[in-house]
């Protein structure tokens, strides 16, 4: 399902419906992406579009995605100020594709949950905001496994002319 353009919401009742459908949890596969997002906003979210059409007239409305508190931030001259002054730190991957670093320690199903791909194309459609949290599924000699924070190793030699 490719994100949807910019626009008004469509009612709750399509957005459970098709909110429905992409929860629908696919086996996880090599190479796919999914995505963290704050557990906070999940909950508030999936409280929304359970509430009944009838109860629901005057829906109370949901913020936009905040993933900061997830990501770990760098500041100026490494002082913490003011968080307008802080930016996002980018941890490099091998394949030379930059991802945020996430703080170290965050527990699935406390301060996160995983979607995939089209969970999280319908949810930043609908209501924008990020950043976005994108990890890959990798294989190991004991499964597929989605990491929050890959470790990175970096090997020096000593003495080579």
């Amino acid at each position: 399902m490719s994100p949807r353009l910019p626009g008004p919401l469509p009612p709750l009742s399509e957005q459970r419906r098709l909110w429905e459908e992409a929860s629908q949890q696919p086996n996880l596969q090599e190479g796919q992406k999914w995505y963290m997002i704050n557990q906070r906003f999940l909950e508030d979210f999936e409280a929304h579009i359970k509430e009944t059409l009838a109860i629901s007239a005057i829906s109370p409305s949901i913020e936009p995605i905040d993933n900061s508190r997830l990501v770990v931030k760098k500041y100026a001259n490494g002082v913490p100020g003011l968080e307008e002054h802080a930016e996002f730190a980018v941890a490099e991957e091998a394949e030379g594709v930059s991802e945020l670093r996430t703080k170290p320690d965050l527990i699935d199903g406390r301060d996160f949950a995983w979607l995939s791909q089209q969970q999280w194309d319908l949810l930043e459609g609908w209501y924008t905001g990020g950043p976005a949290l994108g990890r890959t599924v990798r294989r190991r000699r004991d499964g597929l496994f989605i990491e929050a924070n890959p470790m990175k190793l970096w090997v020096t030699r000593k003495g080579v002319s």
